[in-house]
């Protein structure tokens, strides 16, 4: 937690990402697919390169440090991927952003029951994810602008999410720091 804390600052501007690229999904409407995806491939190259970057400084302190570095490097040869080959990626695009979703959301709805705080949030996006990831995947409604909707809708609230729990990570980790200040002077004193 105390490394999140630290780099809260790098998943908040992940959450920024996704709710910018929701928001441009829903307000422009001659946004094709393969732009969306175009985009979508920028973030996830940022994301890669900075949870590449944040397990290398996690290295120092942190015995599974090489897990954050896959999972970066796997962000950044998926959007490289997409890049390459954008037309066949749309379609592979649509059933993982939904089974994404949809995993997600069952993921969080399981956390909620762990969570006392903040339980309700959980569950409540979890249930956003589970129906969003089922409608983006069988797609009920007709048209390549519905599946945008619904992908940029997703995106907002999952980025919503994220920031959420960036900043609230920020937070844990200024109190933990004043804790341990705190207890550094008390022990000074004895």
């Amino acid at each position: 937690m105390k490394l999140i804390s630290k780099f809260w600052f790098l998943i908040a501007i992940l959450g920024l990402f996704l709710i910018g690229l929701g928001a441009s999904s829903i307000a422009y409407s001659n946004l094709s697919l393969l732009k969306l995806l175009s985009f979508l491939a920028y973030v996830l190259i940022f994301s890669g390169l900075s949870i590449g970057l944040w397990s290398i400084k996690a290295r120092e302190t942190q015995t599974k440090w090489y897990l954050l570095l896959l999972f970066g490097l796997s962000e950044i040869i998926a959007g490289i991927f997409i890049l390459a080959y954008e037309k066949p990626a749309v379609l592979t695009f649509t059933y993982l952003i939904g089974g994404f979703a949809s995993l997600i959301g069952l993921i969080q709805v399981v956390s909620g029951i762990k969570k006392k705080g903040s339980a309700a949030m959980h569950y409540i996006n979890g249930g956003i994810s589970i129906i969003l990831g089922v409608f983006i995947i069988f797609n009920p409604f007709s048209g390549e602008s519905s599946l945008i909707m619904l992908i940029g809708l997703y995106s907002i609230i999952l980025g919503m999410f994220i920031l959420y729990y960036s900043l609230k990570a920020k937070r844990l980790g200024e109190a933990s720091g004043a804790k341990a200040e705190l207890k550094k002077d008390k022990e000074s004193e004895i």
